[in-house]
């Protein structure tokens, strides 16, 4: 008699192909979790045998995972409701890793075998509107719930397929939960709040799950509730808490629809009476479009990018540029940058796991051919804590003249600087 839910897999597995059998290939492709269920459980009344000596706790487990089998994502279905795993890994079908808050851990659970891993990639596809095959070994796609999917099979996968899972943030973090996890101060938060308000253009760089969409989320509700918007994102993710705004998307393509990326996305959005626009994450041509959406006229506009530092995501948004075929001097793009770009936002995960803004500049021009920038917050290691390099960003100089004094956000740091920190 099976007493763990490990014991039941051969039963599942044996279920699983008795349905397979039983289902008409159409029906079992449109089911959802809800209605594998109810089939399920009809099924185990009219032949009790395959429940014989099982405990009500199995019997309940039995039905969950021969419903995830039918309809969901398998083994992994209980990992991808936990709130607090943000990234599935499968290197093979006995090797499956999660990650929760920035450690990753190997996970009791496992596919029958590679055939099992391949169905369940094969099963994303088709929620997707994609194919994968030995023809196409790479599938990059949008899960249902808004999650996103990425597989490779062989011939370029070694090892047999591989399946990875980013879990996008569910719920919106406010400003205030972000300087109470230690993300930014509360200095930073306000210096945020008036720098979105006085329309400055924002880069939010760093590695993947370093928390830019966490921080972009935040800028974007400082902006006022009169103002429209629109998002660009290549996986919608994005949760502003505002009502004039409207949400895109790139489309990847089918066989009988053609790609929509980030790109024409934009092109598109300039023609939507926007007040602000704001991409996902620029790792392309578009670029070129978004830099050119800042400078003229679009401003206080916000974007990501993978860089390894403020520096870097100059380098790297100059590069991305360059994608785009347009015949512009390296120096021509670089004072194009310097004159759209107002700060940028360096996001770095910490070995604990914390997400922390490590870096936060201000873009000041150009020397020679050179993009100048100032350092204005810092996070400082050895101290573990954000640190105010003295530095008043000179974008405040109007508000400056408005206030008739140092910005209060300064004026209150200043005073703890001479105060002792």
């Amino acid at each position: 008699m099976p007493e763990t839910a490990s014991a039941i897999e051969p039963l599942i597995a044996e279920l699983y192909a008795v349905f397979s059998q039983r289902l008409a290939p159409l029906l079992l492709a449109s089911m959802d979790r809800e209605m594998a269920r109810r089939e399920v459980r009809i099924f185990l009344g009219d032949s009790p045998s395959y429940t014989e000596g099982l405990t009500e706790d199995l019997r309940t487990q039995l039905v969950d995972r021969l419903a995830s089998e039918l309809a969901g994502l398998g083994p992994l279905d209980p990992l991808m409701e936990d709130p607090d795993v943000t990234d599935i890994m499968v290197n093979r079908p006995d090797a499956v890793y999660a990650a929760r808050g920035g450690t990753i851990s190997r996970e009791p659970v496992a596919f029958w075998d590679e055939a099992h891993l391949r169905r369940i990639i094969e099963r994303i596809a088709r929620w997707a509107g994609r194919r994968v095959g030995p023809d196409q070994p790479i599938l990059d796609a949008r899960l249902p719930d808004g999650n996103r999917a990425h597989a490779v099979l062989p011939p370029i996968a070694v090892d047999g397929p591989a399946l990875t899972i980013r879990k996008f943030v569910r719920r919106f973090f406010s400003a205030s939960e972000l300087v109470r996890a230690g993300t930014i101060t509360q200095e930073m938060a306000e210096m945020f709040r008036v720098l979105v308000e006085d329309r400055a253009n924002i880069l939010v760089a760093g590695a993947p799950g370093a928390g830019k969409t966490t921080l972009l989320n935040v800028l974007g509700s400082f902006i006022p509730h009169d103002e429209r918007i629109v998002t660009i994102e290549d996986t919608a993710e994005l949760q502003l808490p505002v009502g004039n705004c409207v949400r895109l998307e790139a489309y990847p393509g089918t066989p009988g629809a053609p790609e929509v990326p980030i790109r024409e996305l934009l092109r598109a959005a300039l023609r939507m009476r926007p007040d602000r626009i704001i991409v996902g994450e620029v790792r392309g041509a578009e670029a070129l479009e978004m830099l050119q959406a800042m400078h003229a006229g679009h401003r206080g506009s916000y974007s990501t990018i993978h860089a390894s530092s403020c520096r870097n995501a100059l380098a790297r948004l100059e590069a991305l540029v360059l994608l785009a075929g347009v015949d512009f001097s390296g120096r021509a793009i670089r004072e194009m940058i310097s004159q759209s770009l107002h700060m940028i936002v360096w996001m770095q995960q910490l070995q604990d796991g914390r997400r922390i803004a490590a870096e936060v500049v201000e873009v000041t021009g150009m020397e020679g051919d050179t993009i100048q920038t100032q350092p204005i917050f810092r996070f400082n290691p050895a101290r573990g804590r954000h640190e105010w390099t003295g530095i008043v960003p000179t974008i405040w100089r109007k508000l400056t003249e408005e206030y008739g004094a140092v910005p209060p956000v300064f004026e209150k740091l200043q005073g703890r600087r001479q105060g002792g920190w």
